[in-house]
C-alpha cells in the first residue's frame, strides 16, 4: 500500500501544479489574444489573478481542492 500511497501523492501533486499552469495559461492566452503582437507580461500575471478570484477561477480552485485531497489521502496510506 505504501507504493498506491506514493502514487497518489504523485497525482495529488500534478493535479495541482498543472491546475496552477493552466489557469495562467490561459490568463496569458486571453492577453495574447486581446494584446495581439503587444508585451503582455505583467498583464498576463494581473489577468492570472483576476481569474483566479473570480467566478470563473472556482473551477480551478475546485481542483485544486481535489488535487489537495488526493495528496492527503496518498500520504494517509503511506503513512498507514
Amino acid at each position: 500500500m505504501r507504493r498506491f500511497g506514493g502514487i497518489l501523492m504523485i497525482l495529488g501533486a500534478n493535479i495541482i501544479v498543472g491546475t496552477i499552469a493552466a489557469a495562467f495559461w490561459v490568463s496569458a492566452l486571453d492577453c495574447a489574444v486581446a494584446m495581439q503582437g503587444g508585451s503582455c507580461r505583467a498583464v498576463a500575471i494581473q489577468l492570472f489573478f483576476r481569474k483566479m478570484t473570480s467566478v470563473d477561477g472556482l473551477g480551478y480552485w475546485m481542483a485544486i481542492v481535489a488535487g489537495v485531497l488526493v495528496f492527503w489521502r496518498g500520504k494517509q496510506i503511506r503513512a498507514g
